[in-house]
């Protein structure tokens, strides 16, 4: 069978190919932790957060290894993300990722060894 026929033979039975695609294989991208440096997480008005310094919006992950709860947000370029947290915590984690996009390594607290030097990449949700 021919990838042409094969295609309009899906089609025509209604298998959608994206839906064949594990997301544990799909297509990686770079992290974008450049929008997000760790030096640019701060205390500022007293609330621990983060400015995206990127002209693209982001999608953060962020975990505060002591009660490993995980935060997603997404924060539009030049905008800053306050945590309910008054000060920077001991033993944290991120990802940054463009929007749409999330760490291809599960965001749990034991991946932290994992994620925290930034070894991870980025794939569709």
């Amino acid at each position: 069978m021919n990838v042409r026929y094969l295609g309009v033979h899906l089609l025509a039975t209604g298998v959608s190919l994206c839906r064949m695609i594990d997301p544990a294989t799909a297509q990686a991208i770079p992290h974008i932790e450049k929008c997000t440096l760790t030096e640019k997480w701060s205390v500022q008005d007293g609330r621990f957060g983060v400015s995206n310094v990127c002209g693209e919006p982001v999608a953060v992950q962020f975990m505060d290894l002591s009660d490993k709860k995980a935060i997603t947000a997404e924060i539009k370029p030049g905008e800053r993300y306050n945590l309910k947290l008054s000060k920077k915590p001991d033993n944290w984690m991120f990802t940054t990722c463009p929007v749409g996009y999330v760490s291809n390594i599960a965001f749990r607290a034991a991946e932290s060894k994992k994620l925290q030097p930034g070894d991870y990449a980025c794939v569709k949700k």
